[in-house]
């Protein structure tokens, strides 16, 4: 008998094991449980994978690790941006090992997000094959009488539940918390690259599929996962804007004495004047979103 752990499992497959395992939840008239119990699963493995990942034990002993070998020479690159406006605040073996954990946290956002997709997909297009009922109308929750859509109100609750656990665990742990701020934009690079895997596995398969959603789907869509590291946007927004003031600041604060005996701010050198706009510039690319 197929039952709700065979079909978390079988949801990672293609959608004809997935449909094969829906129909017996058909059959016994529990696919609206079956459905909504594999979604609560998935976010469940995610939310654990996390709060595993970024865990106080976890990041105690891998840090450790690092401090141990920071003599040795580097097997990885890490992202930095220390280049530029921010001096760099961890040393690199730290910032190797924290950046593999976000790769490790995209990748699984990527994979469940697929995963749920994947489920919507199969029910959008099975049927009974005796009585012809669509598998998205038997699996709709009867007190949802609009357009249901798993994947839309899962992504939802997916970036959602992220939001909490990272602001969470950043609070509780300063390394993570610094690592957020001054790396905020290689790790949103990371988000991006998420968002456009998603959009290549789904929307071609999506456009073909009347009546199922491709992820993500739309600008707030693309916004939820972003926003889900919002905390440490502000955060290096506050650091780069200080930065940046005392660029300006040092540019004028020279003066100088003329023949007369008065003193004048001298206008800043070329030099002076494009290292600032490149940084601006660096800095303004930083809270662009991704367009599609």
């Amino acid at each position: 008998m197929v039952t709700l752990p065979t079909l978390y499992a079988l949801s990672w497959l293609f959608y004809q094991q997935v449909g094969a395992a829906l129909q017996v939840f058909f059959n016994l008239r529990r696919l609206p449980e079956a459905v909504e119990r594999v979604l609560e699963q998935i976010l469940q493995h995610s939310q654990d994978l996390t709060l595993s990942v970024f865990s106080a034990s976890s990041l105690a002993k891998a840090l450790a690790k690092a401090k141990r070998n920071q003599e040795k020479p580097a097997t990885a690159a890490a992202p930095s941006n220390s280049k530029g406006a921010h001096p760099p605040l961890l040393s690199d073996g730290v910032r190797v090992v924290l950046s593999k954990r976000v790769n490790k946290v995209c990748d699984a956002i990527y994979a469940y997000s697929l995963q749920a997709w994947t489920l919507h997909r199969v029910l959008v297009r099975k049927r009974d094959p005796m009585t012809r009922e669509s598998f998205i109308d038997v699996a709709r929750p009867r007190i949802d009488h609009s357009d249901w859509n798993p994947t839309s109100q899962f992504w939802q609750k997916l970036t959602k539940q992220l939001q909490k656990s990272i602001t969470k665990l950043s609070k509780n742990h300063e390394t993570l918390r610094h690592f957020l701020t001054a790396e905020y934009p290689a790790v949103r690079k990371q988000l991006q690259s998420v968002l456009e895997r998603l959009r290549q596995s789904t929307g071609e398969p999506s456009a073909r599929t009347p009546g199922l959603t491709p992820l993500p789907q739309t600008a707030d869509d693309r916004s939820r996962l972003l926003g889900c590291f919002d905390v440490h946007l502000q955060a290096y927004t506050a650091q780069s804007t200080q930065v940046l003031r005392n660029q300006l600041k040092e540019m004028f604060s020279r003066s100088k004495t003329t023949a007369r005996g008065s003193k004048h701010a001298p206008l800043p050198e070329i030099v002076q004047i494009s290292s600032l706009t490149s940084d601006m510039r660096r800095e303004l690319r930083v809270s662009e979103l991704p367009m599609f």
